[in-house]
């Protein structure tokens, strides 16, 4: 495909400025170093239990030589469990393991992101624009969940497209779809980078078809093309629609619906050029970008394919998940909250609408400065803090719609070259469709896993660095680093709590610092189960307990990581009751670990009067219940 004209390729940074260059290596390596220092300080800091044993746990079934979905339930596609076994083998069985190897990716992440913010700002802003969004996402919780490796992976795919936008070299595209392949087996939500792209592609397609002096078009492509976006749109809104709420639709489904309006109204209004160049044209883009994401999906799928496996498959990747969405949910706060926002609407009104002068933008970034230095320095207190993370979460509605109005408006369009259009429209997609990561669970965490690709995205639709934008980037830096870095995750974006979470956790497998009660009593439980029981022997332990298996080294005897996505756990109680004790006795297992609070699962009365039929209590905690089998059965308790 040849490129449009006023789609000129260009070099990704200027052409005959050496000193520019050099600034923009500069940056870069003082950005890695130190990113990376960080990084590594914070690399064994904290944990939630269950996520950890629930990667680390499915990494050693596939160590063991189980595949995911036909041997235990993976909670995800597979791939992360065969990653995390690929540690394992690398650093030595234990829970740091994997957090190395997602140091490994951050510091390809890091620069990724930096070369994506270069192509829009000059090199200070654009390493302001980096470190904003690594320290709003990964030191938050630096533990190796797959929603990480899809950001990732959408990031390099971003930086493959603005290549091939560049370039027109098709290659690009193959490799984006390599990033959203291997994204897919890592994660279901990959889907969202690749409905992204789509998008994406078919606006360039249609900036070519616009550049075109051929005659009107028939109007067979267009339809097709719109019946298409709306589908994608009904599609959207039945998602978001599971959970219908007003902040949910505005958060996760206006976005996305905003961008379809875009490329429909486009449609008509560009519509030109014959029919079968315009097909040609699409087809080039998607079919090396379709190939890319299909060439890891079939290596992933080889061995459920060779071992008829493949039913298991598709239900742990497709239906599984369902129950996941239906009985797992966490509620955005409510729209009252956008009026947090207003300022920085205002902010953005000002960038790219009223455009004022370079002395009134100084004049204005002055006491901009003042009052946001002001405001972090107080957001210990809870109002603070809640107040400025409440401006974070809307933002990707706010630069989607302002990308659009852009796009949309010719008044704003024509000041844009047609590539940096494109670029907008690619970065303000991925904003809005990895955005939906945090759907239906939006806990403020979830805001970490595109807080990168929201901060991209602002910083092209305010077009470079004025400064107060510098300002505004500066203020959020800071906020993260200060506060949102050493507040406890448990109460992130709720308020500012700092626990002391430094402590080793004295255990063979672990290798992590937690807090000191955490740590005792994992210590104290892992020595009782280490003492009564075998290695390699299998013990129950239950709800929600996969961190107990695998710091013990010993095994499960379900499938099941998380007891409530168990098919029976709320229609047949008493059946998986019976179903729990069958395998039990077919164990020969010895031990049992009660979870006294578990986050998602609770344990079942059915469930709780068999074991305690069979097993003796021989210790007990405010975390955990142990129990043994003795002689006779004991009466419940």
């Amino acid at each position: 495909m040849s490129a449009p004209a006023s789609t000129t390729p260009t070099a990704p940074y200027p052409v005959g400025r050496p000193r520019r260059l050099n600034s923009h290596a500069a940056v870069l390596l003082v950005l890695w170093l130190a990113s990376g220092v960080y990084l590594y300080l914070r690399a064994d800091r904290g944990w939630i239990p269950h996520d950890e044993g629930t990667l680390a746990q499915a990494a050693e079934r596939v160590l063991e030589g189980q595949l995911p979905h036909r041997d235990f339930d993976d909670t995800y596609t597979g791939g992360l469990a065969m990653l995390h076994a690929l540690a394992f083998k690398l650093f030595g069985i234990r829970l740091l393991s994997i957090r190395w190897m997602l140091l490994i990716f951050s510091l390809l992440f890091i620069p990724a992101l930096y070369r994506i913010a270069a192509r829009a700002a000059p090199p200070i802003v654009a390493g302001l624009a980096t470190a904003t969004g690594v320290a709003l996402s990964l030191p938050n919780y630096f533990v190796p969940l797959p929603s990480y490796y899809n950001l990732f992976f959408a990031t390099f795919g971003t930086l493959a497209l603005l290549r091939h936008i560049e370039t027109d070299r098709r290659r690009w595209l193959f490799a984006a779809g390599l990033c959203g392949g291997l994204s897919f087996i890592i994660k279901p939500i990959a889907l969202f980078y690749v409905a992204a792209v789509l998008l994406v592609l078919v606006y360039r397609e249609q900036a070519g078809a616009a550049s075109a002096a051929d005659r009107p078009s028939t109007r067979g492509f267009s339809v097709l093309v719109t019946a298409g976006l709306l589908t994608f749109a009904g599609l959207l809104l039945q998602l978001v629609l599971r959970r219908p709420a007003a902040m949910e639709l505005l958060q996760f489904g206006v976005p996305g619906l905003a961008l379809t309006a875009l490329l429909i109204a486009n449609e008509w209004r560009t519509r030109r050029g014959n029919e079968p160049p315009r097909w040609r044209r699409l087809a080039h883009m998607c079919l090396p970008f379709v190939a890319g994401v299909v060439v890891p999906v079939a290596i992933f799928v080889m061995p459920y394919a060779m071992t008829s496996s493949l039913p298991s498959l598709v239900h742990g990747v497709f239906i599984l998940p369902q129950r996941r969405l239906a009985e797992s949910a966490y509620p955005l706060p409510g729209p009252t909250t956008l009026a947090w926002s207003i300022p920085l609407v205002i902010l953005f009104a000002t960038g790219f609408v009223a455009r004022p002068r370079r002395t009134t933008q100084w004049l204005l970034a002055v006491p901009t400065a003042l009052i946001l230095a002001v405001i972090v320095c107080n957001a210990d207190q809870d109002r603070v803090y809640r107040a400025i993370f409440l401006t974070l979460r809307p933002v990707v509605i706010l630069v989607t719609l302002a990308a659009c109005l852009i796009l949309g408006l010719p008044v704003l369009t024509r000041r844009l070259s047609e590539i940096r259009r494109q670029q907008v429209m690619l970065v303000a997609a991925m904003a809005a469709m990895v955005s939906l990561v945090q759907f239906p669970y939006a806990f403020g965490l979830y805001f970490c896993y595109v807080a990168p690709l929201v901060v991209l995205a602002a910083l092209y639709v305010a077009w470079g660095a004025g400064p107060t934008h510098v300002c505004v980037l500066c203020f959020y830096l800071a906020f993260a680093v200060v506060w949102l870095n050493r507040g406890y995750v448990r109460h992130f974006g709720e308020f500012y709590r700092y626990v002391e979470e430094s402590t080793p956790m004295e255990l063979p497998r672990s290798g992590l610092r937690v807090r000191a009660s955490s740590a005792g009593n994992y210590h104290d439980l892992i020595e009782l189960i280490v003492s009564e029981t075998p290695a390699g022997d299998y013990i129950y332990a239950a709800p929600d307990a996969p961190e107990i298996y695998f710091l013990s080294a010993r095994r499960n005897p379900t499938r099941t990581f998380f007891d409530f996505l168990d098919t029976d756990f709320d229609s047949n109680p008493s059946g998986r009751a019976g179903r729990i004790m069958a395998l039990l006795d077919e164990h020969d297992v010895r031990l049992v670990v009660i979870k006294q609070q578990a986050e998602f699962s609770e344990l079942q009365e059915a469930l709780r009067l068999r074991l305690l039929e069979r097993y003796e209590i021989l210790a007990a905690n405010e975390l955990f219940v142990v129990l043994g089998r003795g002689g006779d059965p004991h009466p419940a308790r």
